[in-house]
């Protein structure tokens, strides 16, 4: 061994010699010497030659003389200024030195043969009994120890690899090129074992009493020593610690250029604050500094998204912090331009701290009264998962410590277990979000609030509410004021209760399937009645695993419940009298595959959770019936995932095609489906079968065939172009089509491919040698808002000065990934890697974004050129769209009073699988419309004016940003020539309702042009007839055959509109017909006629009760009472006896302001759910409305809400309903039956007798919906 690494020593100092044009740092010119001192032994005295191998080891791993005199001069002065000093006159004089002893043991050599002969016996005598060194370091480069003595046993007794210098020095020649500093080295001495940092090569160490040095090549090309700069502090980068071996000396490749390396840095005392404001201070190339023009080009590890900085810029290194204590950044230094050659990849594995806790809140709640009481926060965590979904802090408190209470207040501090002491001086907190702290401190500084630094003064925090979202942005100080970080965070801040969820599996197959299609729950005397609807093709019947997770809230925190039991009880402690088994451990485990508890569910269990132990404060009990029933859903629990992975080809045979695959995620176009390997010269492309890899369940189809694709096995023909598969997901919904190409390699001239130029949709036309081609793209977050587009070299020889030109309004090139036309691309003679990371050399990339201000929706055109040279080689036509799917429809049409209103709001979604859902957010519609979840704004509107309102088109892809669009909804009155304008063509009316006496008692018919298919409703003045009870109606056209008391309104005199509903079978449009028409006589005039003759409504003695109303021509709306008798806002005549008032106790009595635009109808609607209690209103306020026409914006009204006693509807048995209790509130109703109370909004939704989410009664019937 010991020769060994001699005689490998000897090696590497002649291949240290082999540059050209070396640059040394200390000692390098010594192992030129030693070379030339070998040489010359070997020639004059052949059989010393293990000697001579032995002194040059010494020199290569540790050059003598050379610089011993200077390092003893100036270390101290080197060590601290980082210089190196080359003393020319030392060096001369060691090498005459040398010299002279060499040729003085040639000559005694060659005259003293004889003498020598007669001593060796007993020469060999002693160096047989000396066998341990003196003295002896030995060091560690890496790969191998090493061995440095005196230099007594190294030449005397031929001990050790090395011998020390005459004044005890060492110098350590580094074996690999370009060596990063600070540089270790393991050392052993006396046995123990020592790893020292050379922070430069001109620094030293000591160890057992000798100096040690090192020597290193620099060819200048790659970085040797690397500094940041965080919060004004200069932080060294590391070369990763190594892993210390002693194999048989270097290894063969080290001399070899690398590729790549892996530096550390420890930015750990840094908060994610100051992570976002990292410059780099100083890189060396060798002993050369980067100048501040040169590019280093930054990116997140595994991430080619690649800023271009230079010396000083700043970078953000803030995110991915949240649950590591590492990040990894990738960087290269040289030539902003991804075909530069000489470029090197450098990855600097970054120590964070973990930051998911380190912001502290605390969270106060102040009564009306100014008294506060802290609250408990349930959860606190910072994420910062990625750039692109930015920095969020959620906070969570218990809903039920909020609730009743007029204010929360918030405020944070820094975790001092997470940052002890932080190194900036101070912070301020600004609302907004800003990414520059000179934008922040244009905004409202919050920090008084929100760092509160007394939260039991009155007042004091930041006021928050339940679900409440808002940006901050924290900007932090040194000690002189000088800013040191600026960091946008997302606070949501979430109100959330107790709950149990739950779920249902079927576990009788090899895997655990869920089998709940949806839910129906009933709150029956203190019980959860729970029925499952299965997914169709389980029965009832069967054994399922029934699993439950308590949330606390709304954090998962399982260990709060003391005990589960199967049956009814009140306590833990009547339970165990009971004998019943606490089967906790299996009802609450989680474990997909094993846990849950086993029954036959369809005749009913009972449970009984307890939270908290008997006697307890606060103990929770919650009781269930869980049910299983029978359904016919399909099973949504199948996946729908369609991915599938092309890995590599076989031949028809079955032996494997060496072949590259590209990366999916290299080219953007279409849904990342056109896929491209790439193959030698001579393979057959007729016959390959592709081998792939999917997820369970899904079956991969080629066009013409009968049965699923078999990986490595089902054969294709790839020669004419490529072969199109389809992927069918397990839930026999979903699918996927991929097109797959194998591309060849032509040996010779240079030529590129791109995948979509097979695209038929492509256009793709080649003249004059010119490829011209379109080329689609979305820029949305699907394609992570930039467009690739891979370029292959398909020929072996280069395509020389490759560029491109882009020419677009709308979209622009990358910086990085662009072609400058200064360098060539490579032929492809290679399909495997050369590197761990990056792809073949005959590949680039061009990357496209959207242009600063360009609008969501806006269309992409453009001109794309890719040139050799001056030769252009490829044009593309660019077509597509910027941003996510999101509303295109910018106005919308006006509608008429009482005539059926429909549009669509459009979106750019295109792709298919993004199911889009819209709903209205704020503002306000005309009584009688709505937003559809598809997007329709419908109905019929019962009021004129203009409306104000926002909707929101939320994405189900959770990467899209949801979309909102204002609009304004101008409804016209129904005049005459309103009405007629509003029939659509196609639809005009042949046969028209005439004008109706009051004693009239025929029936009229109304004929549209519309196709009776289409037909969908019938409205008067804005009600919804009800069919064959109001009319009937038939083919022939379309008649509508009104009834005679229909007509006539409840004999309520004046005009009226009618308005036909038809929906067109291929796009399902509306269209419409409407009409006005007058009810004549003396009956109650219409109320929109402006007519304030009271006398007339004073006394009626129509048939139906005593009427009493005096409200003249002024009964809003909708619903007329005249003698009792009503037309219902179904359009269905009943008799309400003497008056409208509402039967029923008074539950609660609110004071309510007029608003603009109210009137006594509009009020009770709002409260009663139904304009005709608006009598009931207006006899509570006798002393307050004197005329009901006549309420002003202002006016102060009360309205006694009450527990209505209405004849029970016949329920739907296929929803939920649930009778109000005392104490009530639509959030514990949410919590109750979902688990969640941010879901009291889908039931307000649901239910029409809901006027105001803040008032529901005791005994009100409301329904569930499912969710």
């Amino acid at each position: 061994m010991k020769f060994n690494k001699r005689v490998l020593a000897v090696l590497m100092a002649v291949l240290l010699m082999i540059p050209s044009m070396p640059i040394s740092a200390t000692g390098q010119a010594g192992a030129e010497t030693v070379v030339q001192e070998v040489s010359s032994e070997k020639e004059t005295v052949p059989e010393k030659e293990e000697t001579s191998a032995q002194e040059s080891a010494s020199e290569e791993e540790g050059t003598g003389t050379v610089e011993e005199t200077s390092k003893e001069d100036s270390t101290d002065e080197n060590v601290e200024n980082g210089t190196t000093e080359h003393e020319s006159s030392e060096i001369t004089s060691t090498e005459t030195e040398t010299t002279e002893e060499t040729t003085d043991e040639e000559i005694t050599e060659g005259t003293t043969e004889e003498t020598t002969e007669e001593l060796t016996e007993e020469e060999t005598t002693e160096e047989e009994l000396v066998t341990e060194p003196s003295e002896e370091v030995l060091f560690n480069t890496g790969k191998c120890v090493y061995s440095v003595v005196g230099r007594k046993d190294f030449f005397d007794y031929n001990l050790g690899d090395a011998c020390f210098e005459e004044n005890g020095s060492y110098t350590i020649n580094i074996p690999e090129e370009n060596p990063f500093f600070p540089y270790e080295v393991q050392f052993t001495h006396n046995g123990e074992k020592t790893n020292k940092w050379f922070m430069s090569p001109n620094n030293s160490v000591e160890i057992g009493g000798h100096t040690f040095y090192v020597s290193a090549y620099f060819d200048n090309k790659a970085i040797t020593q690397m500094s940041l700069k965080v919060a004004g502090r200069t932080i060294i980068v590391y070369p990763q610690k190594k892993e210390f071996t002693d194999g048989d000396g270097v290894m063969p490749t080290s001399l070899l250029p690398l590729e790549e390396e892996w530096l550390d840095v420890d930015l750990s005392a840094y908060t994610p604050a100051e992570l976002t404001m990292v410059s780099v201070d100083s890189i060396f190339a060798g002993d050369k500094a980067l100048k501040d023009s040169d590019k280093v080009v930054w990116t997140k590890f595994f991430d080619d998204d690649y800023k271009i900085s230079t010396s000083g810029d700043v970078l953000d290194l803030s995110y991915d912090t949240y649950s590591s204590s590492t990040n990894t950044w990738e960087m290269i230094v040289g030539d902003a331009d991804q075909l530069a050659a000489g470029n090197k990849r450098y990855f600097v594995n970054i120590k964070v701290k973990e930051s998911k806790s380190w912001l502290t809140p605390t969270v106060y709640v102040q009564d009306t009264a100014g008294n506060r009481s802290r609250i408990k926060v349930s959860k606190s965590e910072y994420y910062d998962y990625n750039k692109d979904y930015d920095r969020r802090w959620e906070v969570n408190v218990p809903s039920g410590e909020v609730e009743n209470k007029e204010n929360t207040y918030l405020s944070f501090s820094i975790n001092p277990s997470v940052f002890g002491n932080t190194l900036f001086s101070h912070f301020k907190v600004y609302e907004g979000k800003f990414t520059t702290a000179a934008e922040a401190m244009s905004g409202t500084d919050i920090t008084d609030r929100i760092c509160a630094a007394d939260m039991t003064k009155k007042d004091a925090g930041y006021t928050v509410t339940g679900q409440m979202t808002q940006w901050i942005t924290m900007i932090t100080y040194d000690n002189g004021d000088n800013i040191t970080g600026c960091l946008p965070i997302y606070l949501n801040f979430i109100t959330s209760g107790n709950y149990i969820g739950r779920s249902l599996y079927d576990r009788s197959g090899s895997n655990s399937k869920y089998v709940i299609d949806y839910s129906e729950s009933k709150y029956i005397n203190g019980c959860y009645e729970i029925t499952n609807t299965l997914y169709s093709g389980y029965a009832a019947d069967q054994e399922y695993h029934l699993v439950l997770t308590y949330y606390e809230a709304g954090v998962s925190n399982t260990s709060a419940v003391t005990g589960a039991y199967v049956g009814q009880f009140s306590s833990i402690a009547e339970a165990a009298g009971a004998g019943a088994k606490d089967i906790k451990a299996s009802l609450f485990d989680s474990n997909y595959n094993t846990g849950g508890y086993p029954a036959d569910y369809s005749k009913g269990v009972y449970f009984t959770i307890f939270a908290g132990s008997d006697g307890e404060n606060g103990q929770e009990v919650y009781h269930y019936l869980i049910k299983t029933k029978e359904g016919s859903g399909s099973n949504t629990s199948l996946s729908g995932n369609t991915m599938v992975r092309f890995r590599g080809l076989l031949d028809k045979k079955g032996n494997r095609v060496k072949s590259y695959q590209v990366d999916v995620d290299e080219d953007s176009y279409a849904e990342y489906n056109y896929l491209t390997i790439l193959v030698e010269e001579n393979v057959d492309l007729s016959n390959l079968a592709p081998e792939f890899i999917t997820e369970e369940g899904i079956h991969l189809y080629a066009p013409g065939s009968s049965s699923p694709e078999i990986s490595g096995k089902s054969v294709h023909d790839f020669s004419n172009g490529p072969v199109q598969y389809t992927a069918a997901a397990e839930n026999g919904s979903n699918s996927k089509n991929y097109w797959l190409q194998i591309v060849k390699v032509t040996n010779g001239e240079g030529w590129l491919y791109m995948n979509s130029l097979a695209d038929d949709d492509s256009e793709t036309k080649t003249e004059n040698g010119i490829i011209y081609s379109t080329r689609e793209m979305l820029l949305d977050a699907y394609h992570d808002n930039v467009h690739d587009i891979l370029l292959a070299n398909m020929g072996t020889d280069a395509v020389s000065a490759l560029s491109v030109e882009l020419i677009s309004d709308s979209v622009q090139l990358d910086r990085y990934w662009t072609l400058s036309g200064d360098y060539d691309l490579s032929g492809c003679t290679t399909l495997e890697k050369v590197t761990s990371y990056g792809g073949l050399p005959n590949l680039a990339k061009i990357r496209i974004r959207a242009k600063e201000g360009t609008t969501d929706g806006a269309d992409i055109s453009g001109t794309l050129k890719v040139k050799s040279g001056s030769e252009t080689l490829m044009v593309l036509n660019l077509t597509g769209s910027v941003g996510d799917p999101s509303i295109l429809t910018k106005d919308i049409p006006q509608a008429v009073k009482y005539v059926p209103y429909g549009t669509m709001i459009q979106n750019s979604n295109k792709y298919g699988w993004n199911k889009v859902n819209y709903r209205f957010v704020s503002g306000t519609l005309p009584i009688g419309m709505e937003v559809k979840a598809n997007g329709e704004i419908y109905g019929v509107p019962r009021e004129a004016g203009e409306f104000t309102f926002t909707v929101k088109m939320e994405n189900g892809y959770n990467n899209f940003k949801p979309s909102t669009m204002t609009y304004t909804l101008k409804v016209l009155e129904n005049t005459d020539p309103n009405v007629e304008a509003a029939t659509d063509t196609g639809y005009n009316l042949m046969e028209r309702i005439q004008n109706v006496a009051p004693d009239s008692t025929s029936d009229q018919t109304l004929v549209s042009q519309g196709i009776y298919a289409e037909f969908v409703d019938v409205y008067l003045d804005g009600v919804k007839l009800t069919k064959n009870v109001d009319y009937t109606s038939e083919s022939g056209s379309t008649r509508i055959t009104i009834r005679s008391q229909t007509l006539k309104a409840s004999n309520v005199s004046g005009t009226h509109t009618l308005g036909i509903e038809f929906r067109t079978q291929d796009t399902d449009t509306l269209k419409r017909a409407a009409q006005n028409y007058q009810v004549e006589g003396t009956g109650n005039p219409d109320h929109e006629s402006g007519n304030d003759n009271q006398g007339d409504g004073g006394s009626s003695s129509s048939s139906g009760g005593s009427g009493s109303s005096d409200n003249g021509g002024s009964i809003p709306e909708n619903n007329q009472n005249i003698g009792g008798n009503f037309v219902n806002n179904e359009g269905v005549s009943g008799n309400s006896g003497s008056n409208s008032s509402v039967t029923g106790n008074v539950v609660e009595s609110i004071i309510y302001t007029v608003q603009e635009g109210d009137t006594l109808w509009k009020v009770a609607e709002k409260y009663f759910g139904s304009g005709i209690y608006w009598e009931q209103i207006y006899q509570d306020n006798l002393t307050t409305i004197s005329n009901p026409d006549r309420i002003y914006a202002g006016q102060v009204i009360v309205i006694n809400l009450t527990s209505i006693n209405n004849q029970e509807e016949e329920r739907d048995p296929n929803l939920t309903y649930y009778t109000v209790k005392p104490g009530d509130s639509l959030w514990r109703i949410a919590l109750q039956f979902y688990g969640n109370g941010r879901y009291w909004r889908k039931i307000n939704q649901a239910n029409d007798n809901i006027p105001d989410p803040k008032y529901i009664y005791e005994g009100q019937v409301i329904i569930i919906p499912d969710i």
